[in-house]
């Protein structure tokens, strides 16, 4: 297969958007406070390739130019932070797309778009990604519907999964259809109108002839006719901050499942899982309006908050107590994963906390919490192919086996270390591994190294660093260096391993995806 051939290319409208939370929806003449506020994308498309890429498929993106105003470059960088194939110019005499998204507590969305020039765009641009993929998504909304209609001819012989953003199907997007290979065709409806959703449904499979008709229907989950029948397949049950993209992650599920051989019913509940893994990690993504009261996480756990307090209290020079007062935590935390998720929430909706977060190409690390005593609780999730050289660390630290496994070996210690090291010194001392449910506690001096199993999940407790570098050492190369913690750290080092709010996302989406967090 050619390198250039990608699992999935969308088309839609790209637009910059803002998500605004409110507690209800303010009736005419009055106002709301915004509790929280989050930048995205819109329309659908760049984000279903954005999840998409998320879950390990290549995507692309075929939509209109933007400008070179702030908004232009964000949502640019939005497509490069996730690795998103495209040929969208930034043009100078060029307005980008603006949406702005009014969520309620109630589960009701109230979007506002200023499209400028994006639909006449969208008539001119290059069609060319789409001969290079294994399945088309395009957004076939009222607002665009000549483009969609141009798209889904050019796409021919290509699987297509085309979506109404709740529009109505018109004659012109089911003529076009008409040959065509229709993979799926989506839509939604309120919740209030669910039980419309298995005629609707119906009424799709039969018009477009295809091989799969969904109608999403919020918190309720979906609808979906297929050759056997009706199916009603329910989301899992979770309290969400607000639903802007959760319709797009469920294509993105959809459309992954589907290539990695899924049947269409076992796809839709993967898309219904993706959809509130995503509408859970958007929440998380938000920008708080409102400060933390307090160095502590309001976990609504008493006996988790009072864990956190006994942890600022211990000795890290006491490797026994801080290995009793650790285990306590992360054995609490481990089997209460419902407080994990809620900790994972509002950390990444918390600025300081998410700049501490860290993306590298085979590792993520997510911190909980930054206590002022010194002490962080962090996630570390093992991307495939993770491994690492021989090093000790700044801190002592704990850690449990949430899920997966790693071969961790212990060197001895830093003790006899000089500023010149030779990693043939090294003699693996102990070697072992770590499994789901397993906790060790780790002196800063033991020189170790781990090599984990893709998406291996640990939680860790690390303690106030006692000193300001540690050394990593190769035994294949005979080179050994030191490292410096953040303080002497480069800025352009600390930038380029910082996780971003999309980075983030995606790494929770995977940990709901996975069973880590529920």
């Amino acid at each position: 297969m050619s390198s250039d051939r990608l699992d999935l290319v969308c088309f839609s409208y790209l637009a910059d958007a803002q998500v605004y939370h409110v507690p209800a929806y303010p009736p005419v003449g009055s106002g709301a406070v915004i509790v929280a506020a989050a930048g995205s994308m819109a329309g659908d498309g760049p984000l279903v390739a954005s999840v998409g890429a998320g879950l390990g498929l290549r995507t692309g993106l075929v939509a209109n130019p933007v400008g070179t105003d702030t908004a232009g470059r964000r949502v640019l960088d939005q497509l490069a932070i996730a690795g998103i194939r495209h040929e969208i110019p930034a043009v100078a005499e060029r307005r980008t797309p603006q949406l702005t998204v009014i969520a309620g507590d109630d589960g009701t969305r109230t979007w506002f778009a200023s499209l400028h020039h994006a639909a006449d765009d969208l008539l001119q641009v290059d069609l060319h990604l789409l001969t290079q993929a294994r399945c088309v998504y395009i957004d076939c909304y009222r607002a665009i519907i000549t483009a969609a209609r141009r798209t889904i001819r050019a796409a021919g012989q290509v699987p297509l999964l085309l979506n109404l953003g709740g529009d109505p199907l018109t004659d012109d997007i089911a003529a076009a259809s008409a040959g065509g290979d229709i993979l799926a065709v989506q839509t939604n409806l309120d919740e209030a109108k669910a039980t419309a959703a298995p005629g609707l449904a119906n009424e799709l499979y039969l018009r477009l002839r295809t091989d799969t008709a969904i109608v999403t229907v919020g918190r309720l989950g979906a609808v979906a006719r297929t050759s056997t029948g009706t199916h009603h397949i329910a989301a899992p049950a979770a309290v969400v901050g607000h639903t802007h993209g959760a319709g797009a992650a469920f294509s993105a599920g959809y459309v992954h499942a589907i290539l990695t051989g899924a049947a269409p019913t076992q796809a839709v509940e993967a898309g219904c899982r993706i959809g509130t893994a995503t509408a859970l990690a958007r929440r998380l993504a938000s920008r708080t309006a409102c400060p933390p009261s307090s160095s502590l996480p309001e976990t609504e756990d008493p006996m988790v908050e009072a864990l956190f307090a006994d942890v600022t209290a211990v000795d890290w020079h006491n490797l026994a107590a801080v290995a009793a007062t650790t285990d306590k935590l992360l054995t609490a935390l481990d089997e209460d994963r419902a407080t994990l998720a809620t900790l994972t929430d509002r950390a990444l909706n918390d600025p300081h906390l998410l700049a501490l977060c860290e993306h590298y190409d085979i590792l993520d690390k997510i911190v909980l919490h930054d206590d002022p005593s010194g002490w962080r609780l962090c996630l570390h999730v093992f991307l495939p192919g993770y491994f690492d050289r021989p090093h000790n660390h700044r801190w002592t630290y704990a850690s449990r086996i949430l899920s997966g496994s790693y071969t961790h070996t212990l060197y001895g210690t830093d003790e006899h270390l000089g500023d010149t090291i030779n990693p043939a010194d090294l003699t693996p001392r102990m070697i072992r591994t770590e499994e789901p449910g397993d906790t060790y506690t780790l002196h800063h001096s033991m020189i170790h190294s781990v090599e984990a199993e893709p998406y291996t999940v640990s939680l860790i407790v690390r303690g106030p660093a006692v000193k300001d570098r540690f050394v990593v050492t190769d035994r294949h190369t005979g080179k050994a260096w030191w490292q410096y913690g953040a303080a002497n750290e480069d800025p352009a080092d600390a930038a380029r391993k910082r996780m971003n709010p999309q980075q983030a996302s995606a790494c929770v989406q995977r940990l709901h995806q996975h069973g880590v967090l529920r």
